[in-house]
Order: structure tokens, then sequence, then C-alpha cells
């Protein structure tokens, strides 16, 4: 299906379009949405150039504050879905902006139109990039520069002379004109206005954002919410939802990640830049579903990050996209059909992080494991100097060393597009044509290991390693958290636990406290000290790093003796080795001569968790004569720090844990639009929150095409998924009021019961079940095994009607399945014996389009007594016959 535009403009092919910081994620359409918070451009209208220009042309010289919606607008709210098309013009728009401010000139793409994966940027467009304040040191290698200063050496038979690298940054500051602005008054242009939000002149419900000179307009707050300037937020008239875990322990659970010096201490926070596809455990909502449609409010990823900068404003944010919406394939499963349309789309997401949350985004990334384009890198990386974005860093690729670094050696503007070279699970190991090129080096993603005292050791030595035999100078674990439902792939492959925001119960793991042991006592900027002098092999196994500050005032030590069977990572294969009790004994040298004590952190990690010892602090241990000496045991940690802020951070025991409640029900008036509702887990498709009138929301299904996929077996299959409860659910009563959107809208509908775990995530095209598809088009239903409905068990006509609230009911009770719709019994038969024999419950369609849900209920199968009594009667009946 290709997908329509609700305005008639056939969007099947996605025209090239100039994006600057000027007009990138405003609004700039002679139509409105009332969709809350939505801010989209798309393709463009020609036949109304002149209206569109002098539109344009207000907005841009500030001289109307008249920005009512012209009375065309539209409701795409229960007929059409979300989204505005805006009517923009590459020419018209182009030529006005160059005439009338020759100083601010958008992004020129006429010389990348024609650009492939074959045809480099001309190299004068492109200027060599020369960054500063690197979050850790690059590495020494043999093309570095060292100065002489300071290191730490263990002892040996002969003391070699200290040395470490020195990395200096300088900053050339920009000549800015400052306005005070009083607080309460509306504005009408950002020049010389600091970075913010401010009220807006045209309603008490819209604001505006200033950002580097530019503004963004009439930005609506939330649904009833109001503009508060002085507070500078869209405060409440009623209430807001507040996310899955309630208080305390979300708070709790986002200090043990996030705060400083409290526990993991987290310095850097990747995450996946939403595609509409499934990414392991679940599918994440783009910020552009459909080329002609904008939304940064979707998906769970800007609050983390917010709540991430919150704690720690100095914390880095990485951006990684691990699919993308089909159209920007154009209908294939290569994203980079059009590099502009896609630099153009990652670069969107990028501003709506600045603009909608203020967030700065640090590093950005190609796509997670998969094939990379020469010609998007350049595009890209020219795309976002253009607007302003020159801070934000390439790391590529995200996958293994070879490829991307035999193409930086033959092309010198891709390796001055690319700043930091990334890669996956390397083993602790770079190779050497990687350290030679002088880039910074990173394990991008590592660790995705249960989060035992195993894991823990994985990561402690790891964390180590990876600087100690690869020279990579940041290792981001994979994954940040498991808050996914229990029986998805990946079980508690990540830092800490917490998947029960219905109880409130998480668990803090090892590897929490073996992070702490680095983060605690280092910062973004702080420097590793030469490989010899103070980062090494220890004789009889284990490793040691030092780091210092950049004024080489402090220093700290990280120690670990990881056994081979207490540090195995889910991959690659770690050969065996040895790990034997030793004595070690540090000399302190150069600009550490007079250090007299040295803090002490100290974990132990035994077989279990009742036999280790988390992050204990030690006291200190005396600096005689600049000679320190340590007894170390086997599968310890220690952390010895010129640092006297370290703390074992520790909150009251949360609520013991409980299964997933067998009765739940939603209706979702209360949420958000744009949001998903909690503990929903699509497998396929995006559901999200959205309004249907003043006084009722559906959970819609969002994904209208074949999504470009991570997961390859995923994008074979035309259908879409969302999970609740428990994957040991066996009797259970299912509940759903559906309704088919006209345009764009899918052809079948399902409740379910019983999807099997192990068939979710990548596995989802071989998903089994108890699937109830309801086709109102037809009038016609079947029950099936499979979500692919090639296993059907029973079928016929059915009383759903099109264009109306249909209402589903499923049974299952002692070895049958009853279904209902609309309240007539359709069926009543036994379950297979080969069918699924526990799982989630779910809905979904047959087919990306377009489908909503009023409300969802389960309820314990025998006490299904929610229905009028002559129904449960019957049902009662039916279980007996």
């Amino acid at each position: 299906m290709t997908p329509t535009d609700p305005s008639g403009v056939d969007t099947s092919t996605y025209p090239t379009f100039a994006t600057s910081p000027e007009i990138a994620g405003r609004d700039y359409s002679v139509r409105n949405s009332k969709v809350s918070g939505v801010d989209v451009s798309g393709p463009g209208d020609k036949t109304n150039n002149a209206r569109y220009e002098n539109y344009l042309k207000d907005r841009f010289d500030k001289e109307s504050n008249d920005t009512t919606p012209n009375d065309d607008s539209l409701n795409y709210r229960h007929k059409y879905g979300q989204g505005k098309i805006a009517k923009d013009s590459e020419e018209t728009f182009n030529d006005y902006f160059v005439n009338n401010y020759p100083d601010k000139s958008p992004v020129s793409l006429s010389n990348l139109v024609s650009l492939n994966s074959n045809t480099d940027i001309p190299h004068s467009t492109k200027a060599t990039h020369s960054r500063t304040n690197d979050p850790i040191a690059v590495a020494p290698s043999p093309i570095s520069t060292l100065t002489t200063t300071a290191s730490v050496t263990i002892a040996t038979p002969t003391t070699i002379a200290a040395t470490a690298p020195s990395i200096v940054t300088t900053t050339t500051p920009s000549t800015t004109t400052t306005h005070f602005i009083e607080r309460g008054k509306c504005l009408a242009s950002c020049k010389g206005v600091p970075d913010g939000d401010y009220q807006s002149c045209f309603s008490c419900h819209f604001y505006i954002t200033c950002s580097n000179g530019f503004l963004w307009d009439n930005r609506p707050c939330p649904s009833n919410l109001v503009w508060d300037d002085l507070l500078q937020m869209c405060v409440h008239a009623t209430s807001k939802l507040l996310a899955d875990y309630k208080e305390p322990q979300r708070t709790e659970i986002l200090d043990y990640l996030f705060k400083p010096n409290f526990a993991a201490s987290l310095q850097i926070l990747k995450v996946e830049i939403g595609g509409d596809a499934i990414a392991s455990d679940a599918t994440e909502a783009s910020h552009m579903h459909n080329s002609w449609e904008e939304n940064y409010q979707r998906g769970y990823e800007w609050w983390l990050m917010k709540e991430a900068k919150k704690r720690n404003p100095n914390i880095k944010l990485y951006g990684l996209p691990w699919d993308f919406p089909g159209w920007i394939g154009n209908g294939t499963q290569n994203p980079y059909q059009d590099v502009v349309r896609l630099a153009t789309y990652i670069t969107k997401w990028i501003q709506g992080a600045k603009v909608y949350h203020n967030l700065d985004i640090d590093y950005i990334g190609i796509w997670n494991e998969r094939s990379y384009d020469i010609a998007y890198i350049k595009t890209l990386r020219l795309m976002l100097d253009q607007l302003g974005f020159e801070n934000t860093r390439i790391v590529a690729s995200d996958d293994g060393f070879q490829y991307i670094v035999e193409d930086m050696y033959k092309d010198a503007e891709l390796t001055a597009a690319i700043d930091i070279i990334g890669v996956h699970y390397p083993g602790t190991y770079s190779p050497q044509n990687a350290i030679q090129l002088g880039k910074t080096l990173w394990s991008s993603e590592d660790y995705s290991t249960i989060d035992n005292t195993i894991g823990g050791g994985c990561w402690a030595r790891i964390l180590n390693q990876n600087y100690v035999n690869g020279y990579m100078t940041s290792t981001i674990a994979w994954n940040l958290i498991d808050s996914y439902l229990e029986g998805l792939s990946w079980d508690r492959d990540s830092l800490m636990t917490a998947r029960e925001p219905w109880s409130g119960f998480y668990i803090v793991e090892s590897p929490i406290w073996v992070t702490a042991h680095t983060t605690q006592f280092s910062s973004p900027g702080w420097s590793y000290l030469r490989h010899g002098h103070g980062v090494d092999h220890l004789e009889k196994g284990g490793s040691i790093v030092s780091l210092t500050s950049p004024d080489k005032t402090d220093l700290t030590v990280v120690i670990e003796t990881m056994s081979h069977d207490q540090s195995v990572c889910i991959r690659p294969n770690l050969p065996g080795y040895e790990v034997e009790p030793q004595n070690i004994s540090l000399i302190l040298m150069g600009d550490y001569v007079d250090i007299k004590e040295l803090q002490v952190w100290y974990t132990k990690l035994g077989g279990n968790t009742s036999s280790s010892v988390y992050f204990s602090y030690r006291g200190t241990v005396p600096v005689q004569n600049g000679l320190v000496t340590l007894s170390l045991g086997v599968n310890e940690i220690y952390t010895l720090t010129t640092l006297t802020t370290g703390k074992r951070g520790q909150y009251p025991d949360p609520p013991a844990s409980k299964p997933f409640p067998i009765d739940y029900y939603n209706f979702f008036y209360e949420l958000n639009d744009s949001s998903e509702a909690p503990y929903f887990s699509a497998q396929q498709g995006v559901f999200e929150i959205v309004s249907v009138s003043d006084y009722e929301k559906h959970m819609r299904q969002m994904v209208l095409e074949p999504p470009i996929v991570w997961c390859g077996v995923s994008g074979k299959i035309n259908a879409t998924m969302s999970v609740l409860g428990s994957d040991k659910w066996t009797d259970i009563y299912v509940k759903a009021e559906t309704f088919m959107v006209a345009i764009n809208g899918s052809k079948a509908v399902y409740i379910a019961a019983r999807i099997d775990s192990s068939k979710t995530g990548c596995d989802t095209i071989s998903a089994t079940g108890l699937f109830f598809f309801v086709i109102p088009l037809d009038q016609r239903y079947f029950l099936a095994k499979d979500l692919a409905g090639s296993s059907v068990i029973t079928g016929g006509q059915s009383p759903a009607i099109d264009g109306v609230h249909n209402v589903l009911e499923l049974l299952v009770l002692n070895g049958f399945v009853f279904g209902m719709v609309n309240n007539v019994d359709l069926f009543n038969v036994s379950i297979p014996h080969d069918a699924s024999p526990s799982g989630f419950v779910g809905v979904g369609t047959d087919s990306f389009g377009y489908a909503d849900f009023g409300y969802f209920i389960t309820r314990n199968a025998s006490n299904a007594l929610i229905r009028k009594e002559d129904k449960t009667l019957r049902f009662q009946s039916m279980v007996h016959d």
C-alpha cells in the first residue's frame, strides 16, 4: 500500500527540499493540525507560491503577529490520523531567503541532489574538522604528539621515566550582543536574545523558542496546559500522567543510573533514533512516520535524555538509528536511496531535540550494525555544519573495524567527516591500522551480558582492557536497563533490572557498582596515561588503567583481576587465561610525587550476590616516598584516587516483586497524545495515543508501510503486533473496542492470547498464539494459531461493521477458546494440541495501516463477570458443553 497524504498530495515519491536553521522543524503550513506538539514540513505545492512567499516574508520579517490558522484547516483526528501537509517551495523559499538574509543563507543542496553512493562531495564544499573538548583524550598512537608530564608506573626491575598525553583545547569566543528580556512579555524576534523558551504573542496556549538567534514560533503547549513565562514552561491546568514507575521508585532508579557520585554516574547516554520497526525487544516510534508530518513528542527517549541531563548536565548524548520509516527508502530496504533525504531526516531529529527539549546531541551514528554509505556520511557532515551543529560529531560505523578503516585510508574527506571510529563487541582489541589513523576509538556497543556477578565481571574486564588492549576511550553498554516485559528477548542483558512498574520492584545489579569504580572518579575531559606508565597488564593476570584530570592535579587508578570464568561476556569468544593472587607496587612520579594518600574503593565478585562485596569504601592507603603497595586477590576491583567525592548511594528496599496484574484495563483518555499506553510493548508497528474528540482518545497503529528494518526477517511480514501481560498466562479473558480508520486504514484488526514469548522481537514474523482477526469491510472473522494467519482454526461471517466501533471478546478457558463480536457469539472450539500453551495477550493489524483501539481489558478467565448476566451464563454453559 502506498500511503496517502490526507490533503490529497501524492507522497509516493519524496522531493528534495532545502533545510536551514530558519525553517527546519517550524510550521509553514497554511493548514492547521490540532494534534498537540506536532510540527511538520513536507512535499512542496508549487500551485500556491505567491501566497506562501508572502506568508514566509511575514514570518521572517517579524512584521506581523497575525498567525491565525487559515480557514481551510483540516481536522485529521478520527478520519485521517495525525499530521498535516506543509505548503513549501524550495525555489521560492531559497530565492527569498538569499535575497533578504544574505548573512544567514540556508543550506545549499543543489550540488548534492545528484549524489549517490558512488559520488563524492566536491572537496571545496567540506572543510577538515579539527575537534576539541574530547570526552576523554584520544589514545596515544604512533602519530600522536605527547608532552612529558607525569604518570603512574607499575614497579618493575627497571623504572622508566614517566610520560603522559596532554590534550590542549582552545575555544574562540564569538561576538554576541545581549539584550535583556523582561519575563512576562511576548517576543516577536530572537535577535540578540539568549537561547530559551518565551511567551508567544499569539496565545497563552503557545510559546516560542529562541535558538542561535532564530525564532521557532507558535509551539503549542500540550493538552490542558498554558504557558507561564516566569517559569519558562508549560504548566498544568489539571494533571499530568507520570511515567510507568510511580514515585519515589522512578526517581530512585534514575538516580542509580545518572546521578553523579551516587551509583553508576553514567557519562554518556546512547539512544535509538526510532524508526518504526523492531530493535531487539520493541519498536520505537519515528519522529516522521510519513514524509508529510513531524512529531517530537513520541516515544520515551526524549524523556530519558532529559532525566539524565537533569541529574548530570555534563552527560553526553549519542543518537543512532536502527531502523527507518519506509518512505526513506521509497519502497526499498535501502535508506541511502536519496542521501539528502536521509540526512535531512536525521538532522531534523537533532533539531527537534534542541528545539522541543533543549537537548544538544553530541554524537550521531550512521546505521546500527548495517551498511554505511560514504556519500551519505559526507552529506550528513555538510548538513550538520550548515545547520549550526558543528559540535555534533559523527561516529562510524557502529559495526566492525575493517571496512570503515579501509575506506578512511582511501578517502581523506571521509576521514575528515568522521570524528570517532565506533565498533561493536571488539573483544578489547583494535587493529593497528585503526590506531594509526589517529582518530578517537570507541567500543560504541559492548557487554550485552546478563546482569549477574558474571556480567559484572565481564563489564569490569572490558572497561579496563578496551583501553589497555585496544586504545578505546569509551565503552558503551547495551543495554542500559531491563525495563521490558519479562520473557522478551535479551532478558536481563543490562546494567540493572526495573521491569515491574505495577509493583515498584527493581534490582540494582553488580554492573552498576562496577561502573562506579571508573565513572565516579573521572569525567569527560580526563586523559588516560601512557601504556607502560599506568596502563598495562598485570604480571599474574588482570589490568590497570590510570586517568588524570585536565590540570593534572587529580589521579585515578582502576585495577581489575577478573578470572576467565567470572568475566565471560556474551560475545565474542573469550580465550582461556589464568589469574593468580599477587602483590604489586605503584610508583608515583612527576606531578604526582607529592601525593600523600589515596582513597580506596573495593569490589569482590563471588559466584553469587551473597558472597560478593560491591563498591565498598576502604579508607585511605598511604603513599610513602611515592610508593603504594597492594595485595590483590582474584575477581577484585580496586580504585585508588585523589578524589574524595565517591559515594555508595543507597535507597530503602523497593516494594516486593509481584506478577503482572491479570485484571488490567485502559481506556486511554488520561494519556497524552503521541504517548504509548502503559505496559504495552509493540513488536511490529507503532501504537500511539491520539485524540479523536474532545473527550475520547484511542490507541492507534500508526505505521502505513513496511519500514527499513534492522532485523532482516521482520521486513518479510506485513502485520503489526503489540503485547502485554505475562508470558506465563494460559487461561485469560480479553476484550477490546476497535475502529477501522477510513484513509490509510488496515484491512483487519485482531486481539490475541497465549502469544509465545520466544516468537517476539526479531522473530515476530513467526509469532504463534491464538489470534482472533475481524475484517469489518468483508464482515468476516477467523481464528488462527499464528500472526501470519496461515494456520486457521475456524472462521466465518462476522457482525462487525466497517466505519463504526466494534467490540471484540476472546475467552481462553479449560482447553476451549470462545469468540464474540458486538455481543454475538461466533465460535466455541477446542484449542489445538499444537497451539501455543501460554503467553502474552496482544492487539494488532493484519497489515500496515491505521487502526484504532478505544479500550483494552483483560480479566481472570474464570471470573469474567464484567459481562451481562446472561452472557456470563452463556459462557459458563459453553465451558461445560
